[in-house]
């Protein structure tokens, strides 16, 4: 055959177009999920990533985000340098489990990362047991609860607080819920003669409390009386 009765060679982006055309719709489908995956993976408002052998074979923008570091640095380096020292054996043995298949897929759990700044975050790892190029591997979702925790220990802190100006208090402090004696501090027990078990869970009517001045607080919280007494105590 002469090269008169060869067909015309087609230009590369033709034969891709036709190729496109003729794809069958298991291919086009698969392109198109693959495409929205990674769409929604890039842009997802918690960091991405997947462990294996003890390295970050993939993360996200976000986790760069979150740490401070490339993808290109995270994957670098063996991702137990990017943890708390007090929190790696933890996540190791956690990543080992997982891999064994030992944890449920709605099992979670928290620790501290290491950002590039030196500032230490907090964050809540949800995984599951998946593959990565033929091998087993973690894929991780790690939502930063960093405002979370700093709020509760807040929180605990004032507590405390709370707990000992009430308990210290050198006026009676009392709960009394539908008509019950739910708490009583001690200058109130000490005033009264009165032990715990005589006044907790106990009808607060029947008790006289002589020489005991009762203030009562109606519709109002608790926290907010007992922070007004902690404002009085520091003012003095």
């Amino acid at each position: 055959m002469n090269n008169e009765d060869s067909p015309p060679e087609r230009p590369a982006e033709e034969l891709d177009d036709l190729r496109k055309q003729f794809a069958s719709p298991a291919e086009t489908g698969l392109r198109e999920s693959e495409a929205n995956f990674r769409l929604v993976v890039e842009n997802a408002g918690e960091g991405i990533l997947v462990a294996q052998d003890g390295m970050l074979k993939f993360v996200n923008p976000k986790m760069e985000e979150l740490t401070g570091y490339s993808a290109r640095e995270l994957a670098a380096r063996p991702f137990t340098e990017f943890l708390h020292p007090d929190d790696r054996d933890m996540v190791v043995e956690h990543h080992k489990k997982r891999l064994r298949g030992q944890l449920e897929a709605s099992y979670s759990y928290a620790f501290r990362v290491i950002s590039r700044n030196g500032s230490i975050k907090w964050v809540e790892n949800k995984g599951a047991l998946t593959t990565w190029e033929g091998r087993p591997a973690t894929v991780n979702f790690l939502s930063d609860i960093t405002d979370r925790i700093t709020a509760e220990r807040a929180l605990r802190e004032s507590e405390a607080k709370y707990r000992l100006v009430v308990e210290n208090a050198g006026e009676g402090i009392l709960v009394a819920q539908d008509g019950m004696l739910k708490f009583v501090n001690p200058w109130m027990l000490a005033a009264g003669g009165y032990t715990t078990e005589d006044l907790l869970g106990k009808p607060f009517r029947e008790h006289g409390f002589r020489d005991v001045i009762v203030k009562p607080y109606k519709t109002i919280d608790l926290s907010r009386v007992l922070h007004t007494l902690i404002h009085d105590a520091a003012g003095r």
